[in-house]
């Protein structure tokens, strides 16, 4: 046998396999379009509605958990944006008063004025962080979005704070 009849054996081998499983896919889709042939409506009108109706309601489907996630992820960053500024502008009231004034003038102006329940406790450091929440990819790449673009923004928490808030959650925040 030369070169030549090993090499057609070969490619008549890989012919009949290919042959086999094209025949195996074809049967599928035959089963396949049959099962799907006796489920879809028969008439036009119901065909029309279906075409028609279908879509949209996918397409508003799709749009809708979209705008409400990105809507629920904008909600509680402004809300958590919110709560950083308070507890900043208390270490900076903290920071003005003098040192030998009580506390508890400045934890009822926190709960009366801001609704938050703070504690001052001894620097130390901090926990470590909890774990991640899963979010879509679509989420991710927003939060990216917008950490980069609020890098400079005032409304930080300042890093040399005396002493740490506890609220009332059991979060300890500098």
């Amino acid at each position: 046998m030369t070169t030549l009849d090993t090499g057609m054996t070969a490619l008549r081998t890989s012919v009949t396999a290919l042959r086999s499983f094209a025949g195996h896919c074809y049967e599928f889709y035959e089963r396949a379009s049959v099962t799907l042939k006796s489920v879809m409506p028969k008439g036009l009108f119901a065909r029309a509605l279906l075409i028609i109706i279908a879509p949209m309601v996918l397409l508003q489907s799709v749009v809708a958990f979209m705008f409400m996630e990105r809507h629920y992820n904008l909600v509680t960053q402004r809300l958590s944006a919110g709560v950083v500024q308070d507890i900043a502008s208390l270490i900076e009231v903290y920071r003005v008063v003098p040192q030998d004034t009580n506390h508890t003038q400045l934890r009822r102006i926190a709960q009366e004025k801001l609704g938050l329940v703070v504690d001052f406790l001894p620097v130390n450091d901090l926990p470590p962080p909890g774990p991640k929440p899963f979010s879509p990819w679509w989420i991710r790449r927003s939060r990216r979005r917008s950490a980069t673009a609020s890098v400079g923004r005032s409304g930080s928490t300042p890093s040399g704070a005396p002493h740490c808030l506890k609220s009332a959650s059991g979060s300890t925040m500098r």
